[in-house]
């Protein structure tokens, strides 16, 4: 064999040594350092929004050393309830894998934020990540999941409250005025937070400078009303498990949050039942007692946002624990597409312990006016 193909194949063999050698260093470098020292969080921004609205999901990388990080995917699993905006350091697969990609240099940060759609009430678990490192030719070297401190509560969709079927016409309305008609403005019992609706004149001045937050004159009331709302899961007399028609309930759940937030904007008592099961334990069911503030209204919301699709109790064995309490003295809503025997024997039981109760009637398949 000729002396020049002898020194092309050993030259070549040298240069092939040479590139699998880098290529084992690079590698075995990348996959004992890529994850060390890096940083990952995320966050969203802003106030826990409701059904419809668009929040932003932040995401930050520090890449704290010498090494780069030509390559780095940060996979997650998201519900299809929330929605992403497409753009090119991101890819969507099947509408539940979000994956993320980023290029380091060292001692590097980067900062960057997601449009979310929030298409669906719900609370959202945003708190795994499973994290990549690649080496220089773009193979996958390290991998390992990481707990981020990320979740988002949506909050079900608002309605027009002049749009929600009440028996009467202005019923939540004429409810208001005459809440306000039982106040004595003559008798004060102490101070209070400030609360939004408040009107200027009864601020307390004194106890504001002593407290730091703004106070009001706290008021006595000779009586002193406020709203029980209530929502059937129970579609027809054979439902005992799951909904048949979610459609429905979810409009039940805008109509009940609606109302409980224009109650409690308005000074209002408000509290909420519903005999639906809670998200992660389908066999409990909720209910806030009747209280204002936009505490308890964020409470009250935030229970809405994660009831699941199945039903945990029937209704009529609902509305027997406040026959059995001696409820009495509440205006009550009952949000319902049906009632059973047993349901309506509690509701002439609530009404003869003093009780007003009216129904507002669901029609399933049909969906609320957004407000």
């Amino acid at each position: 064999m000729d002396r020049t193909w002898i020194r092309i194949l050993i030259t070549g063999a040298i240069i092939a040594g040479s590139i699998i050698l880098f290529y084992i260093i690079q590698y075995v470098i990348y996959r004992k350092y890529g994850l060390r020292n890096l940083a990952y969080d995320r966050w969203t921004e802003g106030t826990d929004p409701f059904e419809g609205d668009e929040i932003h999901l932040v995401e930050k990388v520090e890449n704290n050393k010498l090494l780069p990080l030509p390559y780095l995917q940060v996979d997650s699993v998201v519900d299809p309830g929330l929605k992403f905006d497409r753009h090119v350091k991101i890819d969507i697969r099947y509408d539940q894998y979000l994956k993320s990609m980023f290029n380091l240099l060292p001692y590097m940060r980067i900062t960057r934020k997601h449009r979310i759609m929030c298409q669906k009430r719900g609370i959202y678990d945003f708190d795994m990540a499973t994290v990549c490192a690649g080496d220089l030719f773009g193979f996958e070297t390290a991998k390992e999941n990481r707990k981020v401190k990320c979740g988002i509560t949506v909050f079900p969709r608002l309605v027009n409250i002049e749009r929600i079927p009440f028996p009467s016409h202005n019923y939540i309305g004429n409810f208001a005025v005459k809440r306000w008609i039982v106040e004595d403005p003559f008798i004060i019992s102490g101070v209070r937070e400030y609360r939004y609706g408040d009107p200027l004149n009864r601020v307390n001045w004194n106890a504001t400078a002593r407290t730091g937050s703004l106070q009001v004159h706290k008021k006595d009331y000779s009586a002193d009303p406020g709203f029980m709302i209530y929502l059937n899961y129970e579609l027809d007399e054979n439902m005992w498990d799951y909904v048949t028609d979610m459609q429905a309930i979810e409009t039940g759940i805008s109509y009940s949050a609606s109302i409980a937030q224009y109650a409690v904007e308005n000074g209002i008592r408000a509290g909420f039942a519903c005999n639906g099961g809670k998200k992660g334990n389908t066999r409990e069911w909720i209910r806030f007692e009747a209280e204002a503030g936009n505490v308890h209204l964020y409470k009250m919301l935030e229970g809405m946002s994660g009831l699941s699709s199945r039903l945990a109790l029937s209704f009529g064995s609902l509305l027997k624990e406040d026959v059995e309490s001696g409820m009495t003295g509440m205006d009550i809503i009952i949000i319902t597409a049906y009632l059973g025997k047993n349901a309506e024997e509690q509701i002439e039981n609530l009404k003869s312990m003093g009780n007003a109760v009216e129904v507002v009637w669901l029609q399933p398949g049909k969906a609320g006016d957004v407000l």
